[in-house]
């Protein structure tokens, strides 16, 4: 599992430092597709951007540029936003 914040609009460092690498990991690892069963969890840590003072439209974009920057296969990773999990507020 690792995660990206979105605080702004992904830039080559991002690309080099860790959406380059999971694709790379992604092309390593095998799935159970018929038991749903993933080796890859990347999460977009929109809760931890919060603390830079955002108007909602423009966190949605971010996050929305994150999310397609990632381009992982559904079939192989899960895109987690964190705070479309109720009980992550609770860790």
């Amino acid at each position: 599992m690792s995660g990206i914040q979105p605080t702004g609009i992904p830039h080559i460092g991002n690309w080099l430092g860790a959406i380059d690498q999971w694709r790379k990991l992604q092309s390593t690892v095998t799935a159970d597709a018929d038991a749903g069963n993933t080796d890859i969890i990347v999460c977009i840590a929109d809760l931890h951007s919060i603390t830079v003072t955002h108007e909602p439209t423009v966190l949605r974009y971010i996050c929305t540029s994150v999310g397609v920057s990632v381009c992982l296969s559904v079939f192989l990773s899960v895109l987690l936003k964190c705070s479309y999990v109720c009980t992550y507020l609770t860790l």
